[in-house]
């Protein structure tokens, strides 16, 4: 469930070349890639991937029918581009730990958290926030989250869909593990 989440966040499966490539940017997630993501391949399927730098990201590009037939046969992956992608549904289980795995991925590769100023104090209060072309996502997501007890807020910013999490109770709650 979280490379499903890795790959709804920073993955593309092209539509027929049985190509699979997992790419964030180069300098903020290069050691996510080293620690996290190899790690996963190779657990996962039993994959050595050659991780590198491209122009701008970090990552790899796999060619692998098997991988490729699993994630679109199997787990009902859409290949192609995001802007309609759905969490597939054997994901949408009444299972906490899989739902929490499933949106670890996604925030780990697209999300991010800030502190901004509010009431005249400076950088304190705790933004989190992810973003998605696709609509149906996002609003797969808020479901989610809504079920762990979060606050989700969405908002479209031009053709882009955000969630944000606003204040220290939807962090707290955010950052538990195995609720």
């Amino acid at each position: 469930a979280q490379e499903i989440g890795m790959h709804l966040g920073d993955g593309f499966l092209s539509t027929n070349r049985y190509e699979y490539r997992l790419k964030g940017d180069k300098n903020a997630e290069r050691e996510f890639y080293i620690k996290v993501v190899g790690p996963l391949f190779k657990k996962l399927y039993n994959a050595d991937l050659k991780l590198q730098e491209y122009e701008s990201t970090f990552g790899f590009e796999l060619n692998s029918k098997a991988i490729w037939e699993f994630k679109t046969k199997i787990l009902d992956v859409r290949p192609g581009k995001k802007d309609n992608i759905r969490i597939p549904e054997k994901f949408k289980v009444n299972n906490k730990s899989i739902l929490a795995a499933i949106t670890r991925g996604y925030f780990d590769t697209d999300g991010s958290i800030y502190f901004r100023s509010q009431n005249k104090r400076k950088n304190y209060y705790p933004v989190i926030s992810v973003t998605s072309m696709s609509k149906g996502l996002a609003e797969d997501f808020m479901q989610i989250l809504d079920m762990f007890g979060l606050n989700p807020k969405i908002y479209l910013n031009r053709r882009y869909w955000s969630i944000v999490l606003y204040g220290y109770a939807n962090f707290k709650k955010f950052n538990r593990r195995g609720d």
